[in-house]
């Protein structure tokens, strides 16, 4: 996986914005700016990185508690320019779950406990599933997975249909282990505020590592927590 190239200059963002954010109290609002400008540019780089990776394979946990339960786990293979597989199996809503959609670059199949798919491979497949995950987590994907249907905005529109608002450090997020950078946001689809999410980020590798959202239905909250492990091809 080739994920390796611009690291050690991410790291001197999260230092430089660790230091703006350790002295806030003092900085004024060219400080502030330059502070909320490294942030974007920290997140933007990440999803940059993911998406003009030649190749890259992911395991991930989603587990969501309070409106709607569920607990999902699986892998995401990704390789230029148009092979793409991904897989989940667990619990959704309470009933079980075993779910693919997988392409050569020429169709997309899947099935979803009995439910097949099978079509012509949309033009940002990709875009939209890694765009998908770091601004709204994966578990939206995969639960449209369940019911028999492709990743949203598959044939493109992603960047605009979900957006990263509000975007700030959150040095006080107790997050899965030490030394990972906490970015805190709230994702609008459609325009539309939706929940609150906070996103992990290891600085030395400059990937997202763990995601926590509440998000708000008329019904009520829903908790999600996200963990994705990136493999070596070989694993």
């Amino acid at each position: 996986m080739n994920l390796m190239s611009a690291y050690s200059r991410l790291c001197l963002y999260v230092f430089g914005l660790a230091a703006v954010a350790s002295c806030a109290p003092q900085v004024g609002a060219a400080g502030f700016t330059a502070a909320v400008r490294t942030l974007e540019r920290v997140f933007t780089e990440m999803e940059e990185r993911l998406l003009s990776a030649p190749s890259l394979r992911m395991r991930y946990t989603a587990v969501s508690e309070g409106a709607f339960s569920a607990s999902l786990s699986g892998t995401l293979s990704v390789a230029r320019p148009r092979d793409f597989d991904l897989d989940a199996s667990g619990t959704f809503g309470g009933s079980p779950v075993r779910a693919y959609l997988r392409s050569n670059g020429q169709v997309l199949e899947g099935e979803a406990n009995g439910r097949g798919i099978r079509e012509e491979v949309p033009p940002a497949l990709q875009e939209a599933v890694i765009l998908g995950l770091t601004r709204m987590g994966i578990l939206h994907n995969l639960a449209r997975l369940t019911a028999g249907a492709i990743p949203d905005r598959a044939s493109g529109g992603v960047r605009e249909w979900v957006s990263v608002e509000d975007l700030r450090f959150a040095p006080d997020a107790e997050g899965p282990r030490p030394g990972l950078l906490a970015l805190r946001f709230a994702p609008h689809v459609s325009g539309q505020h939706t929940g609150d999410a906070t996103l992990w980020v290891d600085p030395a590798l400059g990937l997202p590592v763990h995601r926590e959202q509440v998000v708000s239905f008329p019904g009520g909250r829903m908790h999600v927590t996200e963990s994705y492990e990136f493999l070596d091809e070989r694993e």
